[in-house]
């Protein structure tokens, strides 16, 4: 059976468009929500790191929470597309994943900018398990929520944690009666009965696609993505009638072995195919036109 591919993109993409400073943006977030004092170096920590805004400007009454991922999502909306982000989506494939709020992606398919709207099964607020919209042939899932709903951009440990429960709750216990208009069986439940399955969600995919991770930290703060990679392994352990028929590739610098041995040692412990590609100068646009060519040649190894 042939298996389809997907990508799951992440920030790092966005690091080659003009004008793009996750640094400067976290900088201008502390001083809208009056904390200065905050102002830190600690990126690879950014969810403990937003709780500590969100105490602060509670503390003090500066700012609400709403207004505070507001703020974030009116700043990245203004990201322009870059060649990388054009390249990626040249790649054949139907599923595109992404971590990002803003809708760059989007945009350079369409070659013009675009209304995201909502296609999910469920008007999700919060969590986004279903978020999604179809522009052509492609269907681009903001799995940590999107710009235009403030409310669904997941920072911070309290939303990550309630995303964490509805993501199992899917995957191993089904939708029960949380949704007025649908019910889905347990995930695990659906792939028993066969590989093919409608995909309502993200989480579909990344049991039924191949899956290319780029761009992504994968910061072991990021613990929903870490649990899904786990349980997915841990089925495949314990012969369980989940198998991995599908393949997760996560594609990384090969100056960074050493930096990041520690996650890699955890990724391949959980049936990650890593895949070293080179950034020669630190040259970031070479680097992902590797990782775009190396992307080629395992779909071709797959056909």
């Amino acid at each position: 059976m042939k298996i389809k591919n997907s990508l799951l993109i992440g920030n790092d993409i966005n690091s080659l468009s003009p004008g793009y400073d996750w640094g400067k943006l976290l900088n201008e977030l502390v001083i809208y929500v009056g904390a200065e004092n905050l102002i830190s170096n600690l990126r690879e920590q950014f969810p403990l790191f937003y709780e500590e805004i969100c105490i602060f400007a509670a503390t003090h009454g500066t700012k609400s929470e709403f207004e505070i991922k507001q703020f974030i999502g009116e700043k990245v909306q203004g990201l322009e597309p870059n060649k990388i982000h054009n390249q990626l989506l040249s790649l054949e494939l139907n599923e595109v994943l992404t971590t990002n709020y803003e809708f760059t992606l989007e945009a350079a398919f369409l070659k013009s900018r675009v209304e995201f709207k909502n296609e999910g099964i469920a008007a999700e607020t919060r969590h986004s398990i279903f978020r999604h919209c179809h522009i052509g042939n492609k269907r681009f899932w903001h799995i940590h929520g999107d710009a235009h709903t403030p409310n669904s951009i997941a920072l911070g440990y309290e939303h990550y944690s309630g995303y964490l429960q509805g993501m199992r709750n899917y995957v191993v216990s089904g939708t029960g009666d949380s949704y007025k208009n649908f019910r889905l069986e347990p995930l695990v439940k659906r792939l028993q009965v066969g590989p093919i399955i409608c995909v309502e969600s993200w989480l579909d995919v990344f049991f039924t696609h191949d899956v290319h991770i780029v761009g992504l930290g994968l910061d072991f703060v990021e613990i929903h993505l870490w649990w899904l990679l786990t349980f997915r392994a841990r089925a495949a352990s314990n012969r369980s009638k989940l198998l991995n028929l599908n393949k997760i590739y996560y594609y990384y610098p090969t100056q960074r072995e050493d930096l990041d041995k520690t996650k890699l040692r955890f990724l391949r412990a959980n049936n990650v195919l890593i895949q070293a590609c080179d950034r020669p100068n630190n040259d970031k646009s070479i680097y992902y036109k590797n990782v775009i060519r190396k992307i080629k040649s395992n779909m071709k190894l797959r056909k």
